[in-house]
């Protein structure tokens, strides 16, 4: 871990603490502000340095820092309020709807407005989702995407995500996590009138097979991370941990569990709740690079080649055409999720791949570009980022 590493591990732990932080000499502040902006941190960042003796800091990064602070706590109070909106006409027209993910969590964050969303996501009963259809047309809302069991709805300034299933295919073939969220109702808990949550334990659950998500896609970036020790730090008193530990060890994912409670007990200062084993700590700097260098979503710093490569590498190496052809032309069992006229009809593929590149709204100068990339990408990164995912073992 450098010092600049450092630095926005430390102002975040400082600001689950709400408190100012001591500011070293010598900091690349450009790159500090880079770090926190494709990391959806920045404003963050500024709030702890307002706190802060920030003397040390260059004006035109205090200026950029500031502004995404302010025009976040703007959209975030605006963005609330259509929210409000929105679950008011859901209420008035009885249709069962469940919060989760980044909408539950921002009021566990020292400053809720400052926990940064790109979308917002609710889930609706299958029955609904006719009735929930109509609903978001007329209120104005666009339908940009219908990967069933995900709806996208957006309109100018709202982008909304509406499941049906909480989890729409299995990620590798360790164990079933789709059909293992699929009574995610049975697990949910009355809020008001038809809203629900889901239970502290099996929301935490989720929220750490929605990181693995991410991470075996390209990455997951340090918010996900600092979701979870919010997560904790609220729920510590109200799950049960041993059943809990009876479930990742379940679902086949202890070890990724006890690297990230590992990490967050390092990085935040949040204590474990539960045992853990002993993790390298040259891993965890490894690691803290691999989250931060990558941003959000872990795509900032490698091309999406490097990643479609290591999920298909195996003890012969590098499979550069096993690559290409299984991102030309995916499996039916790959792609029956989003096209579901394919269940037991695979003689149907071709015209799923003729849909699929329809659907896809890259330009065909991109789709070369990737392509290109995959038989460019050196091997070496490539077996350097499986190293860490060995390590994981996603």
């Amino acid at each position: 871990m450098n010092n600049n590493e450092k630095f926005i591990i430390d102002a975040l732990r400082s600001f689950i603490d709400d408190k100012g932080i001591l500011i070293p000499k010598g900091l690349n502040w450009e790159t500090l502000e880079y770090l926190s902006k494709i990391n959806s941190i920045s404003a963050i960042v500024w709030y702890v340095l307002k706190k802060s003796d920030n003397n040390e800091v260059p004006g035109s990064i205090k200026r950029s820092l500031f502004l995404d602070y302010n025009g976040l706590l703007s959209l975030s109070i605006n963005r609330d309020e259509r929210m409000k909106e929105l679950l008011d006409v859901l209420n008035n027209n009885g249709i069962d709807h469940l919060l989760f993910k980044g909408y539950v969590i921002k009021d566990l964050y020292t400053v809720p407005e400052l926990r940064v969303f790109g979308d917002i996501d609710f889930a609706v009963r299958l029955e609904d989702r006719k009735k929930s259809d109509i609903i978001m047309c007329d209120l104005g809302y666009r339908l940009v995407d219908d990967w069933e069991p995900v709806y996208s709805y957006m309109n100018d300034v709202e982008h909304y995500e509406i499941h049906t299933e909480l989890i729409d295919s299995n990620i590798n073939d360790k164990f079933d996590y789709k059909t293992y969220f699929l009574d995610f109702w049975q697990h949910a808990v009355h809020v008001d009138r038809c809203s629900f949550q889901l239970t502290s334990e099996y929301h935490l659950i989720f929220l750490l097979m929605h990181i693995i998500k991410h991470l075996y896609g390209s990455g997951a970036g340090i918010r996900m991370y600092l979701d979870i020790a919010f997560y904790i730090r609220r729920y510590r008193d109200e799950i049960n941990w041993i059943h809990f530990s009876q479930e990742i060890e379940r679902l086949r994912i202890e070890k990724f569990v006890n690297t990230a409670f590992s990490a967050i007990e390092k990085w935040f200062g949040i204590d474990s709740p539960i045992a853990l084993k002993e993790t390298d700590d040259a891993f965890l700097d490894q690691f803290i690079t691999f989250t931060l260098n990558g941003g959000v979503f872990g795509d900032r710093d490698k091309p999406g080649s490097l990643s479609l490569l290591r999920k298909s590498a195996d003890e012969k190496g590098v499979r550069r055409v096993k690559t290409f052809m299984s991102r030309t032309f995916p499996s039916a069992k790959t792609i029956e999720v989003r096209y579901t006229y394919l269940k037991n009809k695979h003689w149907l593929l071709p015209v799923a791949w003729i849909h699929r590149l329809i659907k896809n709204k890259r330009s065909a100068a991109d789709y070369l570009k990737s392509s290109k990339e995959i038989f460019l990408t050196d091997k070496d990164d490539v077996m350097r980022l499986q190293k860490i995912y060995d390590y994981l073992d996603i």
